[in-house]
């Protein structure tokens, strides 16, 4: 029986949101994070230390006031401890986005629990081949995102990923935070129900049953594996 610990990836059924285009003209370059080289960041939280809850900082634009706005009435988080703006610099390699459990292993206890919950949001860029989920069994898969919802969850502790080319276009909105477990459920359940028999909407852990037809990840999609890749 397939259960939401289950699912790596998954749209989500979510109204879009209006200030895309927005998000896009207010975007600056603030930093290149040494755990994401592949990407330029703009945090729209004041900075806080291993994993801490953040708050907004003080000179957001009208745009980046509302998408914070639009995750507290819509998101199933609690707390917020990191939402930024994601875009790419370059290629990058396979990685899992909760980075380092050790510097807070009750946040990252919590998320485990409650997963998928790494909530993310198509601002601009391609709805499909620019994504790649690596399954457990090593089933490269390039999920769609269908027209009808801006936004997709992962396992924000499981799923490894990665960007199939270099595009200069594509920005994600990542969100990060404490999750409540009831409205969490219940957005995953009407999530699934919709689009559980969309073609390649939804990413399972296990996408093959026999072992002789396993893709290599390293081999067969010209990506790189992070050797830091782990789930400690």
């Amino acid at each position: 029986m397939i259960g939401f610990k289950d699912i790596l990836y998954m749209p989500v059924d979510l109204p879009k949101f209006e200030k895309c285009n927005e998000l896009v003209e207010d975007y600056n370059n603030e930093l290149t994070s040494h755990s994401a080289q592949a990407f330029e960041v703009q945090r729209l939280l004041e900075r806080n230390k291993n994993y801490g809850i953040s708050k907004p900082r003080a000179d957001l634009t009208e745009s980046q006031t509302a998408i914070l706005e639009y995750i507290n009435e819509h998101l199933p988080f609690t707390d917020l401890v990191n939402i930024k703006i994601h875009h790419m610099r370059r290629q990058g390699s396979i990685h899992i986005d909760f980075v380092e459990p050790k510097h807070n292993k009750e946040l990252y206890k919590h998320n485990k629990k409650n997963e998928p919950c790494g909530y993310r949001m198509v601002i601009q860029g391609s709805r499909q081949g620019d994504l790649a989920i690596i399954t457990n069994d090593h089933v490269i898969k390039q999920p769609i995102l269908p027209e009808d919802t801006d936004w997709y969850v992962i396992s924000h502790t499981e799923t490894a990923h990665a960007n199939t080319k270099y595009v200069d276009d594509r920005y994600i909105l990542f969100c990060h935070g404490w999750i409540d477990p009831q409205k969490n459920e219940e957005l995953l359940n009407k999530s699934l129900s919709k689009y559980k028999n969309v073609d390649n909407a939804v990413v399972y852990e296990f996408e093959h049953s026999y072992q002789a037809d396993w893709l290599q990840p390293s081999k067969d999609a010209g990506m790189i594996i992070d050797n830091r890749l782990s789930k400690e």
